[in-house]
């Protein structure tokens, strides 16, 4: 958790908070939204030059959603989402904007999953649960060893280990495969992901050579 406070001189004069929520959209800037919305730039300029907050308010992607509340546009807290496990909180105290990095707790499951193609790789994956991301990444991880526009045949086999993420009871997102075995044509090739000491990643054959 990273804290920061600046000077600010705000009087609460018994208002109560209004909450909004912004959207951001294809090329909008969040100066662009404080101003449709009639927020505070003043506050905007503070907040953008805090520790901490700084790249997250100035970088932001279409789809990004930020909470507002504010009386009469004096922004009182933002919130943002910076990740699946980490939100970006600003409130307003005494002293100033203070910063907050929160993190959530997100829950890993292992799934897998077991399928037989019957018309082509991706149909299958549907029919059985499997995203086309998982599938796309299956598909990479033996792009050295199986052509799969050529050589996939009906009755090729392949089985799949990979990780959900979870917060709170809700699915966000598939996450890395763990494992994964694809029989094409009689004949098996399986990896398994391996992360090394660096934290870096890469996928390995049961005796140990690099899927690459």
């Amino acid at each position: 958790t990273n804290s920061t406070a600046i000077d600010s001189d705000l009087e609460n004069d018994g208002l109560s908070d209004e909450s909004i929520q912004l959207s951001v959209g294809p090329g909008e800037s969040l100066e662009l939204l404080f101003r449709q919305y009639d927020l505070s730039l003043a506050d905007l300029s503070v907040m953008s030059r805090l520790s901490g907050a700084a790249s997250h308010l100035r970088i932001l992607l279409p789809g990004d959603e930020i909470n507002i509340t504010h009386q009469e546009g004096r922004i009182t807290s933002l919130m943002q989402e910076i990740d699946e496990a980490n939100v970006l909180s600003i409130v307003r105290g005494s002293a100033g904007f203070e910063v907050e990095i929160i993190e959530l707790h997100v829950e890993s499951r292992l799934v897998s999953a077991h399928g037989i193609i019957e018309h082509s790789l991706f149909e299958t994956s549907q029919d059985i649960g499997i995203s086309d991301n998982v599938t796309m990444n299956m598909a990479g991880i033996f792009q050295w060893d199986i052509d799969f526009i050529q050589d996939v045949r009906i009755g090729d086999e392949f089985t799949v280990m990979y990780e959900e993420l979870w917060r709170e009871g809700v699915k966000l997102k598939d996450g890395e495969i763990v494992a994964a075995e694809f029989i094409n044509q009689g004949t098996s090739f399986r990896a398994a992901r391996y992360i090394n000491d660096n934290g870096v990643s890469g996928y390995f054959t049961p005796e140990g050579r690099s899927v690459r």
